[in-house]
């Protein structure tokens, strides 16, 4: 008994010397970690008590393993264990971040980290060593025995000198634990409906589902007279709604386009047109607008260029994939981003198979707790909308739910399954999974535009039918992974009562103008996208055609007015009034598409302008859609009046963007969310 007290004594003796090596490594971390929030005492808190937390863990561990050591030979062990634990991985983390050494998941990192934890563990017994020669008594004199009066151990050799902070250090071990025990009971996620005040419960709105198509062409839609049948389900959609016919997106590839629909500003404004640029905090979002009126707010998505690492998270509760650990603060641990990168890596190992049907679930295990049930429970719904929906498809007695939901079809690489690419193009040859890279043939920071290239790579024609083909399986695939959504809603009783908006962020080129994909041309095959607005009920199957240009941020702002919600103040999107049954607009309003500082789009009426080229010395082009609508001649030169002209608007309107600015944009550091955009293609 008196061995085991003696043992015991020695963990605390080890854990208090232990933790002033924590203390010092988690002030450090967390002091020195950027962070997208400023740096406030609890986050200070947080960084030490994680520290605390692992190398109690630690010594218990070691102690478990090593019960029969010698106490100064176990208090070496552990002092070692936390040096193991500080430099074999905390440091092997942040010199990555600081130096780019290679990254803890990577072979050579895995090789460093052991390298330096096999220097933590020898540290360790040389110390144990040096303990040892300079503890000359057996165990026994350093366990419990009687002293002079019969009541106090004897503690004067160098083992009872090195005991004397036991007490100490077990009562700082116990804080810790059972704090941290407290904490972990108290933040762990639970399930179950959201609790509102009668009052607020019983407001009727409407639930909100955005979806939104990564990288579908409009014009590779059948409902737009495509000749392959690729999208029956999207189709059925377009009938039974508000479908544009010549809506552009913000701006020509993700990450800025995304950042546009969520803010309401054009990236101009909100700066977000870099690959590695992160959403700023001071832009107000559609789920931080819909999430103030009450609304709980989910986000899945299937691209992980849209991730919490560039801040796409703000205003969602929940966020799928959910990189971040629940038990996390800011990120500015190691532990915290090591799991979120682990989680990041576990969800898009092989991203390039489609998670659109995973995605699906996550959403409907969301919506089925949010409501109250799947499918099966809302059998009957339809029967009592005086507790689940009223007349226009309110939310009443719950949070109504504000989701987002963001395919990755068909984005590059295309591989459909077999059989969707054999009902769209049966005959088609065999081609490439995806098209040639810009930045694998140019490397000039003055230009970022297929244009640039005397010599652009092209395709022989089978080859380029085939990947064609193989793009038109993989938008046959994301107009399945629709139908699915579709159904579900509509079995739960929920189609009927929501607003659904469909969008899809860019086009896709296959050399329609001497160019490939996206991000690089600003053409009609990228900047024209896929719009459309569901109200609740649905339009049966004459939904009205609006032929006129629309900017996609436009459906934004006017969703907010059918609401009855207030826009945000700096949202740059205009009303459609024929979404609030009113008449087209009396003046032909420009229409944007943008990639500042490089590409630049501008439609107003009939006609289309196009800045493009080189940055010091750009290139105008000039055409008139009616009569050329694949953009084939460049009238520039024969319409010299209009061409100032709509020079004239664009510079206005770009003028006129720049009076909102965001401040400084952050740039990712995070070495997993880096690795994921070059898996993208989007870095080199």
């Amino acid at each position: 008994m008196a061995v085991g007290h003696t043992r015991w004594r020695a963990f605390g003796a080890a854990y208090l010397i232990v933790a002033a090596v924590a203390l010092l490594a988690g002030t450090i971390e967390t002091l020195a970690t950027p962070a997208r929030t400023p740096l406030s005492l609890a986050d200070l808190l947080y960084g030490v008590d994680l520290h605390l937390l692992l190398t109690l863990l630690v010594t218990a561990l070691l102690r478990l393993l090593f019960w029969r050591a010698h106490p100064l030979r176990f208090i070496a062990l552990a002092f070692g264990g936390a040096l193991l634990l500080e430099l074999g991985v905390v440091l092997v983390y942040w010199l990555n971040l600081v130096l780019g050494v290679p990254p803890i998941a990577t072979l050579s990192g895995k090789l460093l980290t052991l390298l330096l934890m096999i220097a933590g563990a020898f540290v360790a017994l040389l110390l144990a060593g040096l303990f040892a020669r300079l503890e000359h008594l057996p165990d026994a004199a350093c366990e419990e025995a009687p002293g002079g009066n019969g009541s106090r151990p004897r503690e004067k050799s160098p083992a009872g000198t090195a005991l004397r902070g036991s007490r100490a250090g077990l009562v700082l071990a116990s804080i810790i634990l059972l704090g941290n025990l407290a904490l972990v009971l108290h933040a762990i996620p639970r399930g179950g409906k959201d609790d509102l005040p009668p009052e607020v419960a019983a407001l009727e709105r409407p639930d909100v589902i955005v979806v939104l198509i990564d990288t579908l062409r409009r014009d590779h839609l059948s409902f737009y007279e495509y000749d392959r049948p690729t999208t029956p389900r999207i189709d059925a959609l377009l009938a039974d709604s508000y479908a544009f016919r010549q809506a552009y997106t913000p701006s020509n590839w993700t990450v800025p386009s995304v950042a546009s629909i969520f803010t309401g500003l054009y990236p101009t404004s909100h700066g977000v047109y870099g690959h590695y640029l992160t959403v700023p905090e001071r832009a107000l979002t559609l789920a931080e607008a819909f999430r103030a009126h009450g609304y709980a707010t989910g986000a899945f998505i299937d691209n992980p260029a849209i991730s919490e690492a560039n801040q796409f998270d703000q205003g969602f509760a929940v966020f799928y994939p959910g990189w971040a650990p629940w038990w996390g603060r800011s990120e500015r641990t190691f532990l915290e981003r090591l799991a979120r990168g682990h989680a990041e890596r576990r969800t898009h190992a092989s991203w390039t198979r489609s998670n659109g049907p995973l995605v699906n679930a996550r959403f409907f295990e969301w919506v089925d707790a949010r409501t109250g049930g799947g499918e099966d429970a809302q059998a009957g719904a339809s029967d009592s909308p005086s507790t689940e929906g009223g007349e226009d498809g309110a939310a009443i007695g719950r949070r109504p739910i504000f989701g987002y939901v963001h395919y990755m079809e068909p984005h590059h690489p295309y591989r459909p399954p077999r059989a969707l690419r054999e009902s769209v193009a049966p005959d088609a040859p065999s081609g490439p999974d995806r098209t040639p890279h810009l930045l694998r043939y140019l490397d000039d920071p003055q230009c970022r535009d297929w244009q640039c290239l005397e010599d652009p790579p092209r395709m022989g024609k089978a080859e380029l039918t085939g990947m064609v083909a193989n793009y038109d399986g993989d938008v046959r695939w994301a107009d399945e992974l629709l139908g699915e959504l579709l159904d579900g809603l509509r079995a739960r009783g929920l189609l009927d009562r929501c607003h659904l908006l469909l969008f899809s962020d860019h086009g896709e080129e296959f050399f329609d103008h001497q160019g490939w994909r996206h991000t690089y041309s600003i053409y009609e095959e990228v900047s024209g996208c896929v719009l459309a607005y569901r109200p609740p009920g649905g339009l049966g199957d004459a939904g009205p055609v609006i032929e006129r240009p629309v900017a996609a941020l436009d459906l934004g702002r006017t969703l907010f007015e059918i609401l009855g919600f207030e826009p945000p103040p700096q949202h740059q999107g205009r009303t459609i009034p024929e979404l609030l049954a009113g008449d087209r607009p009396p003046m032909r309003q420009p229409v944007l598409c943008e990639l500042p500082p490089h590409l630049f789009s501008l439609r107003l009426g009939p006609w289309k302008l196009l800045q493009r080229g080189r940055l010091e010395a750009p290139n105008f082009h000039l055409f008139h859609l009616p009569s050329d609508p694949q953009e084939q001649t460049d009238l520039a030169a024969a319409h010299p009046d209009t061409l100032q002209m709509l020079r004239g608007y664009l510079e206005g309107l770009r003028a006129e963007l720049r009076q909102i600015s965001l401040g400084e944009r952050e740039a990712i550091t995070d070495p997993e969310a880096l690795e994921r955009l070059r898996a993208l293609g989007y870095l080199q």
